[in-house]
């Protein structure tokens, strides 16, 4: 299992003289009702679909959850200010929702932070869903 280095995570929040690759969080627009083992190629066809954007994207898409209810979250980082570019090289890249974080606010680099580091469950609709597995697009 691949995680991220907390030094890499501060590093990442260091100002620079340019402005900063904007962060793009992802989530599957339906949740999977099958294994969790099942998941993670569903992921990895995604990525894959990528393929064409590899060297202007970075980022980690995780399952959380367990079988039969689970969620499909992630974080990405793209050169460049638009997701449009880098994204529609996959053919179902518009099944997924991408919205652009804002590196100044806390939360939103918190978001980012777990979805890389992988330790912490996520919430949504006030169920707390446990992380199962993950995959990083590198």
């Amino acid at each position: 299992m691949v995680r991220c280095p907390l030094i890499l995570l501060k590093r990442f929040h260091q100002p620079t003289p340019q402005p900063p690759n904007p962060s793009w969080p992802f989530s599957s627009p339906h949740k999977p009702k099958t294994q969790i083992a099942n998941i993670r190629p569903t992921t990895g066809g995604f990525f894959t679909r990528l393929e064409a954007s590899r060297k202007y994207i970075f980022g980690c898409a995780s399952v959380y959850g367990k079988t039969n209810d689970s969620l499909v979250r992630g974080a990405f980082v793209i050169r460049g200010q638009e997701e449009q570019p880098a994204f529609d090289v996959a053919p179902d890249y518009e099944s997924y929702s991408f919205t652009k974080l804002d590196p100044k606010k806390k939360e939103d680099k918190e978001f980012l932070e777990d979805q890389w580091s992988w330790d912490k469950p996520i919430e949504e609709g006030g169920k707390t869903y446990e992380w199962a597995d993950g995959k990083v697009f590198k």
